[in-house]
């Protein structure tokens, strides 16, 4: 058992290391320390934790779906950032590369993974470094809530953390909180 979880996490972090960027936005406007962006459709793989958050669970699940667990046995390229749905129980959810549409992406052998499109959203953002933790997030959530009331933009509270990086990166990371605003 301990072979097979080191074999899985080795897979991991090589996946996360080799991930593929499909730029998933154009700025629009930069104010301060946040953008806003327009994003384009996204298509999701999701898991939604039953009780309490529980990040590499939650990894676990949707990473078997890309590493072949799906309903073509098909390895798929894990694409950056993963995202965390903070509002809904942080579900988290990884973009499918540009070159799968709902209708090609192979189905889910699991009933406990969600599979959707998002329309394209405009969404602010705010940037920030090192290790993501709850501590932090809801400090740039704050942070991105008082720049965009300064700023008299409307937003909804569909906030969701972006972190681009492999866990065992421990210089130069990247993460986001992300909202969707109303223009």
């Amino acid at each position: 058992m301990i072979l097979l979880t080191t074999i899985f996490i080795l897979l991991s972090t090589l996946a996360l290391e080799n991930n593929s960027n499909d730029t998933h936005y154009h700025v629009i406007k930069v104010i301060g320390e946040i953008e806003i962006r327009q994003y384009n459709k996204l298509l999701y793989v999701s898991y939604i934790p039953k009780n309490e958050v529980d990040r590499s669970n939650s990894f676990r699940k949707v990473a078997n779906f890309i590493f072949g667990n799906n309903s073509k046995n098909e390895n798929i390229s894990m694409t950056s950032p993963v995202v965390m749905k903070t509002y809904n129980k942080y579900e988290m959810a990884f973009i499918m590369p540009s070159n799968y549409s709902i209708d090609n992406l192979p189905k889910a052998n699991s009933d406990e993974l969600n599979i959707y499109e998002e329309p394209g959203l405009v969404k602010a953002c705010i940037t920030y470094s090192g290790f993501s933790n709850a501590v932090k997030e809801q400090k740039y959530i704050k942070k991105l809530q008082l720049i965009l009331n300064e700023n008299s933009i409307e937003h909804k509270s569909d906030f969701e953390v972006l972190i681009y990086n492999a866990p065992y990166q421990l210089l130069n990371r990247k993460n986001e909180i992300t909202v969707s605003v109303l223009l």
